[in-house]
């Protein structure tokens, strides 16, 4: 691909970053952050129903608008990244997408980024059981890595024997197992858990359903 299509490429990797960014930060605040706004209330002791008083409701209000500013900017970031990622990837395949195609990868980062490491390493909400932080960064990388480079190797070998050892990669991970809890108990109720990785995995799906999707229908107009 010539130079001035691979920089529209990164303008529509951009724009849907933006698209897809933006409505993740939006659902986040409506479907997680209570969420886990709740679980810190048990982390720290106090019962839920425990709002915070006249005399500390501006503060939390700051402190509340200041987290949203924060995760959107957060969200923006993390949406760009991948995004040029689809874009290098599509790029290296020579691949050019439309919606209907542009749905596929986005499920197949979905699968990669969300769905592999969540199998050993779920979605947790402060004071929650959890693993040290380092574990948890090690398992992450090694399920993408793997899910990734596997699929890949599925997707794109011709050889039966490539395809074979890409769903060694994409299982070896889990076969190892998850990092164990650094504490023995948690503070958050389990059904309180529960809410939190289905609503963290459905927001999840969108973003990547929205940034897929969007990256495909642009690319289709966009692209000369």
């Amino acid at each position: 691909m010539h130079a001035a299509g691979f920089r529209h490429r990164l303008l529509i990797a951009l724009t849907a970053a933006i698209i897809a960014g933006t409505l993740l930060t939006a659902v986040q605040q409506v479907r997680v952050v209570p969420l886990i706004l709740e679980a810190e209330r048990y982390e720290h002791g106090a019962h839920p129903q425990g709002m915070d008083g006249p005399a500390g409701g501006h503060d939390s209000r700051a402190g509340s608008a200041l987290r949203a500013v924060q995760t959107a900017m957060a969200n923006l970031v993390m949406a760009c990244g991948f995004a040029m990622l689809l874009a290098a990837a599509t790029t290296l395949r020579g691949v050019r997408l439309d919606g209907r195609s542009g749905l596929f990868w986005g499920i197949l980062g979905y699968a990669v980024f969300f769905v592999a490491p969540a199998i050993g390493l779920p979605p947790e909400l402060p004071g929650a059981q959890t693993a040290e932080l380092a574990a948890r960064q090690q398992g992450w990388l090694l399920a993408v890595g793997g899910a990734a480079s596997g699929l890949a190797m599925i997707g794109f070998a011709a050889s039966p024997l490539i395809r074979g050892f890409g769903l060694v990669l994409i299982l070896a991970p889990h076969l190892m197992g998850a990092p164990e809890a650094a504490r023995a108990l948690g503070t958050v109720p389990p059904n309180l858990t529960h809410a939190f990785i289905v609503a963290t995995a459905v927001t999840n799906a969108l973003f990547w359903l929205v940034l897929g999707g969007t990256f495909g229908l642009l690319d289709q107009r966009w692209s000369p």
